[in-house]
């Protein structure tokens, strides 16, 4: 059996991770939730039973629901579905003709904010999503054509014109709001979403492609402000200083006060270190944490609780290993604080550090 990634709740109190049963059939693979209690009085509890896995586990504010996304019966697509973590069964808020993904609960406990994708052309008319998506599914031509050198990434087609979008449902009513009108065309390439909500839940920071049609230059990422109470506000460049090199996943300080990201500058950036920067919103100014000369590439970075420290997980002699780094020493040196075996999946609890820790 086969662990996930290790989700502590914001009360410090219940660890939840999915647990993996493989078989030779993929058609047998049972994935399901677990909750472990953090002092061990009380046996782990399964959550979900089901064969298909649930993914983007998030835990609302209270520490008493999670939101995740899944396919479950008739789904034709990840829907997404909150669960009482005391028991019952998983409530089916919302399924989108193209799949749901990386759910976040806004600090009222009553929305919860999501990634997707949509044709332009479309939006939040989501019947009328489904019979475009039909009708390219029932057509007879099966050639691609496209201007775009890219035209493929890996098993994705980018000649669909599908955009990506972040949207914010209500629970009670149910209502969509896509707070990214504007995109019109994927975030990057991978499909990814990259992308935080700031404490206060007014502001979100993402990572977008900025590279232009037709895609003759490597895949730039640039880090973008948007105001999340009015959709259609011009979004903020912060990293317009690196208009080569992507600048990726970042998250805001406990204070939402700044955001820390990765950076590689320069063109064909493959080989380059990441480099953990700090953008600072009230000085506009953007700061490179060099970690005092250590030769690591940071990557999965996360503040402690008070924002006073940044842990990070780092490739070091052979081993994927944490490291502690004081968010205010620009040239400190990294602390390694779990070297044992290889780590991965690192989250910060209110107290404790969790990984996923393979020796």
């Amino acid at each position: 059996k086969r662990t996930g990634e290790p989700i502590p709740s914001p009360d410090g109190k219940w660890v939840i991770s999915s647990l993996t049963e493989p078989a030779y059939d993929p058609a047998q693979v049972q994935s399901d939730l677990w909750i472990v209690p953090v002092d061990g009085a009380t046996p782990a509890r399964r959550l979900t039973a089901s064969r298909g896995p649930e993914s983007g586990v998030a835990w609302s504010p209270d520490s008493t629901r999670i939101a995740f996304t899944a396919k479950r019966g008739s789904d034709e697509s990840p829907a997404l579905y909150v669960l009482r973590t005391d028991g019952g069964e998983p409530e089916k808020i919302l399924e989108l003709p193209l799949p749901i993904s990386a759910p976040r609960w806004l600090p009222d406990g009553k929305r919860i904010l999501f990634a997707t994708r949509t044709l332009p052309q479309c939006g939040t008319d989501f019947d009328a999503l489904r019979k475009e998506l039909k009708k390219q599914k029932d057509s007879k031509v099966s050639a691609k054509v496209t201007e775009n050198r890219v035209y493929r990434y890996f098993d994705s087609w980018q000649t669909d014109g599908q955009a990506s979008r972040l949207m914010v449902v209500d629970l009670a009513t149910k209502k969509v709001t896509d707070l990214t009108p504007r995109q019109d065309r994927r975030f990057l390439f991978n499909n990814e979403a990259l992308f935080d909500l700031s404490p206060d839940g007014k502001r979100l920071v993402l990572s977008a492609g900025t590279t232009p049609p037709p895609f003759t230059a490597s895949e730039n990422s640039d880090i973008y402000l948007l105001n999340f109470d009015d959709p259609t506000a011009p979004w903020k460049n912060l990293t317009a200083d690196n208009p080569e090199g992507p600048d990726t996943s970042p998250i805001f300080a406990p204070d939402g006060q700044s955001i820390l990201f990765g950076r590689r500058a320069g063109k064909n950036t493959f080989s380059v270190f990441t480099r953990l920067t700090r953008h600072h919103l009230a000085a506009a100014r953007t700061e490179t944490l060099s970690l005092g000369g250590a030769d690591l590439s940071p990557q999965d970075w996360k503040f402690s609780a008070d924002g006073k420290t940044i842990f990070f997980l780092a490739e070091d002699r052979g081993f994927t290993r944490a490291f502690r780094l004081t968010s205010e020493g620009i040239a400190a040196k990294p602390v390694e604080v779990f070297g044992l075996g290889t780590s991965a999946y690192l989250t910060v609890g209110e107290k404790a550090l969790y990984v996923l820790n393979q020796t």
